[in-house]
């Protein structure tokens, strides 16, 4: 088998017993961000990726600015690949803040709200980290919340992150095109032969019922809670495979 060194800023590290780098590089995570244990075949893809890894380690601890250069060598009479990564840090950001977090383009729903889902659903808080995987969490809680509320077409665009060099503060830019909020008018039933559509919409529960009352935005938990109440209505009464379905027409 082959022997594989990995070297960080000249230190030589081995394949089990990577050194701590002094810039708060520790083993167990410096192995996470290269995937050392996920390895199966040490190639230039192995060094390309450990090029990116790192640099996304450095910035979610706020080194926006860094810099990896990376090298790799084959000894064959040793049989001995080794990779080397040079880090060149650059200055340490602060960290983030909730109040970084910029909303643009949220009408109906205000700007705090849309902050607030954001932040709680990233886990981006004080002191935290801005990586790739919180922007997603943020980003699908905004999408959702605007769901919830009717708006069926909103779309929420990646976040951006946007780097003060001159204040070393980060912010977030988070966008939202909402869309239209359509409303309901009225509904009805089709398809049911056991059920009287009274019987139906008892089950149905009281967001459906207070269409009557006048229109509604769409509420996608509240409509998913009544069809499963009619599911259960069904199966409940010797139907278990009974399939219950919605949807919108637009008028």
């Amino acid at each position: 088998g082959e022997r594989i060194d990995v070297v960080i800023d000249g230190r030589r590290s081995t394949f089990w017993n990577l050194v701590r780098h002094p810039l708060a590089l520790r083993d167990a995570p410096i192995r996470r961000a290269l995937n050392i244990e996920g390895q199966t075949r040490f190639t230039e893809s192995f060094e390309e990726e450990g090029v990116v890894r790192i640099k996304e380690y450095y910035k979610a601890l706020g080194y926006y600015d860094v810099r990896v250069k990376s090298a790799r060598a084959f000894d064959r009479a040793k049989r001995l690949k080794r990779f080397t990564f040079t880090i060149e840090p650059g200055p340490l950001y602060r960290r983030f803040r909730p109040g970084h977090v910029r909303v643009a383009g949220a009408d109906g729903i205000s700007e705090e709200k849309v902050r607030e889902a954001f932040v709680l659903a990233s886990e981006v808080t004080e002191g935290g980290h801005v990586n790739d995987d919180a922007l997603l969490k943020g980003r699908r809680q905004v999408q959702a919340l605007y769901q919830t509320d009717g708006y069926l077409e909103v779309e929420v665009p990646a976040p951006t992150v946007e780097v003060d060099r001159e204040k070393r503060l980060i912010y977030v830019n988070v966008e939202v095109k909402e869309g239209t909020r359509p409303l309901v008018t009225s509904y009805r039933f089709e398809g049911n032969t056991a059920f009287s559509n009274d019987a139906l919409l008892a089950a149905a529960g009281r967001y459906v019922r207070s269409i009557e009352q006048g229109p509604q935005p769409v509420r996608l938990q509240l409509t998913e809670s009544a069809r499963g109440a009619i599911v259960r209505l069904y199966a409940d009464n010797g139907y278990p495979d009974a399939q219950v379905e919605w949807r919108l027409v637009r008028g």
